[in-house]
């Protein structure tokens, strides 16, 4: 049985400092709400960027990378 993580995101900016920021919130196994936040980008698009790289890890998208070629070989 997989584990449904509820994913959502928002890009924010910080009109005080001028930068921009991302919230990720996601419930984990045990179905409490986590957040992970990234504050400091100077553009709109590092945010969305960095942002979809860590949805990607979340949802273990990235871990295709880390596999050793002999198990991706055999698959």
């Amino acid at each position: 049985m997989t584990h449904n993580l509820n994913l959502s995101h928002n890009i924010y900016k910080d009109t005080k400092r001028g930068t921009y920021y991302f919230r990720i919130t996601y419930y984990d196994k045990s179905n409490t709400r986590k957040y992970i936040t990234r504050k400091g980008f100077k553009q709109r698009k590092d945010a969305v960027k960095k942002c979809n790289e860590m949805m990607d890890e979340l949802e273990g998208v990235g871990h295709l990378n880390r596999l050793p070629f002999y198990k991706l070989f055999e698959e």
